[in-house]
């Protein structure tokens, strides 16, 4: 079974974290040097949306900006996987999960990958 890290946008999310550790970059600078050539809007709205309210490890986001419907989304989705810790999760069982607590489309766009691989690498926190 794939890990959430192995996907396009949880190596993406993953990489982008790391290069805010290391090279104290914004998130926003982060996720589009991490993203090269896979740029996506829903992906990177979800992990900018959890830096947003600090649901990221040691990421400190000083430019609040509002919250898209994405990052809404990926919020609602750390916030299941924080309620339910024992529960293991595909990314269609969360965004299943997520469509429970809010009006979302049919198929989720990669942001579930974005949230579970940051959970995998115990980079997700509480808010």
């Amino acid at each position: 079974m794939k890990k959430p890290e192995d996907t396009r946008y949880g190596e993406i999310a993953i990489n982008a974290v790391n290069l805010i550790h290391k090279n104290k970059y914004t998130p926003e600078k982060a996720w589009d040097n991490a993203v090269k050539g896979y740029e996506k809007g829903c992906p990177k709205s979800a992990f900018l949306g959890l830096c947003n309210q600090g649901y990221i490890l040691n990421v400190v986001n000083n430019k609040k900006e509002e919250i898209t419907d994405n990052g809404r989304y990926a919020i609602t989705a750390a916030d299941i996987i924080f309620l339910y810790p024992n529960t293991t999760y595909t990314a269609s069982k969360l965004w299943k999960a997520v469509g429970e607590k809010t009006a979302r489309p049919e198929t989720h766009n990669g942001q579930m990958h974005v949230v579970l691989a940051l959970k995998e690498r115990d980079y997700l926190q509480k808010n």
